[in-house]
């Protein structure tokens, strides 16, 4: 065993020593002064030693990497097939990371110009789960295919949406309505009850006929809209990142596509070709009250739950607002200057709502949606390219063709070719459309006072 297995191994029975002996003292009763200072200082000793072994694992695996890239041609595929070094412990198994190592392999196989399924054996050796992604990715008609990638898929981009940070709203309402995923389909029709006519019973005396009603139903057609990203690392970052490439490509693609998703989710925009309708178009805004608080909240809520429930809503409404009126919420207090709430998730359970909290919501703006009437649907899987080679717009809002103009040439600004400055650029495309299945299910108001 080299000396760097053997600390590391020496590390991680360290710590479940200490791990062992926090249990026990935690169990004593009375514990003395001495027992009550050493419980204090074990949970820092164990985090150092937890960081010092966590930078261990990483330097343990870029030795791994590094040594595969230096070895000549005939021995490479051999030292490719070996496993992972000793000490380092199979992590346990997240469907949303499948996604995100993923673009890893194709990443890593791009840079250091070898096959995916050399990375995946050098980086990922004993991964089942990652190695079938990888070889659905590679042959997608395999993704169909019950028992092989079909289930793993689906499995899997559902929580890739988990990846967006915690404060995203597209997850979070998405869960919470009807989700679809599109597979093979050009696209997806969803049914739902209309307002009217409806089939409620009547009231029939003896022997009168009893009326026949029927059920009025609708329906809306989702079809596949393209969410694109493009993120860009150095070659130096590529080069000495490994492994820690996943962590970079996660909080990319995580922070790129929560603020893309959500600010199209909530603004005022109609549909079109290329994008799905804003919750907010089409709806004109509810006047706020001007209370003071706590009856201003009261009352704007109660005004926005009316508008929902007049057109037979109300099932699961979620309500979407800026952290500066969740904070507004946790500190309304009554009339003798107790809190109301301690928090938006106790003021969502007494009021039988749920908040749904993000900085992409405007202060001061408050969104009412009916979750049980949002529809979502997504594609069984992002996309991945890499490039070295190709030239960008670097633009984040408002990307244009390098040269356009017809007659009158226009160059993009500012223009960066990946291959003149040693860098990678990471594409990431998914298929993702959402709409609401009734009108009448959203309600908003602006200017709010608390």
């Amino acid at each position: 065993m080299s000396k760097l297995a053997k600390r590391i191994e020496d590390a991680q029975k360290h710590i479940n020593n200490l791990k062992d002996q926090l249990v026990e003292l935690s169990n004593l009763d009375e514990p003395d002064e001495d027992q009550s200072g050493l419980m204090a200082e074990l949970p820092d000793q164990i985090a150092d030693l937890e960081a010092g072994l966590e930078r261990d694992r990483k330097i343990e695996q870029a030795i791994a990497v590094r040594a595969i890239e230096h070895q000549p041609p005939e021995t490479k595929q051999a030292a490719l097939s070996e496993k992972r070094p000793y000490a380092v412990p199979a992590k346990k198994f997240q469907p949303r990371d499948l996604l995100v190592r993923g673009a890893v392999v194709q990443f890593l196989a791009h840079v250091h110009k070898q096959a995916p399924d050399a990375i995946l054996k050098a980086v990922y050796p004993n991964d089942d789960a990652v190695q079938i992604m990888v070889r659905a990715a590679v042959n997608p008609a395999k993704t169909d295919v019950p028992t092989w990638a079909q289930e793993l898929v689906q499995q899997a981009i559902g929580d890739y949406l988990d990846l967006l940070p915690r404060d995203s709203i597209y997850p979070a309402l998405s869960s919470m309505g009807a989700r679809f995923t599109f597979g093979r389909n050009g696209q997806i029709k969803i049914p739902s009850r209309a307002a009217t006519p409806n089939v409620s019973g009547a009231w029939v005396g003896e022997g009168e006929p009893i009326p026949v009603r029927r059920v009025g139903f609708t329906s809306i057609t989702l079809v596949p809209k393209k969410l694109g990203v493009i993120s860009t690392f150095t070659r130096e970052l590529a080069a000495h990142s490994t492994p820690s490439i996943e962590g970079v490509l996660r909080e990319a693609m995580a922070e790129d596509t929560a603020v893309t998703v959500d600010t199209t989710l909530i603004d005022a925009n109609p549909a079109t070709a290329i994008r799905p309708a804003g919750l907010l178009n089409g709806v004109a805004p509810l006047t706020p009250n001007d209370e003071t608080d706590p009856l201003a909240m009261i009352a704007d809520l109660k005004k926005l739950v009316t508008a929902i429930t007049a057109s037979r809503g109300g099932r699961n409404i979620a309500v979407l607002i800026n952290p500066a009126q969740a904070i507004a919420i946790a500190f309304q207090q009554t009339n003798t200057g107790e809190f109301m709430f301690s928090s938006t998730d106790e003021a969502g359970r007494r009021l039988n709502l749920r908040f749904i909290v993000s900085p992409t919501v405007p202060v001061n703006t408050v969104i009412a949606v009916d979750a049980a009437d949002f529809a979502s649907a997504t594609g069984d899987m992002p996309e991945y390219d890499v490039s070295d080679q190709a030239t960008i717009h670097e633009e984040d809002t408002t990307p244009l063709p390098i040269v356009g103009g017809g007659g009158t040439p226009v160059t993009a600004s500012p223009v960066r070719s990946l291959w003149q400055t040693a860098s990678i650029g990471v594409r990431m495309l998914l298929d993702m459309n959402w709409s609401m299945r009734r009108a009448g299910m959203v309600a908003w108001m602006e200017n709010v006072t608390w």
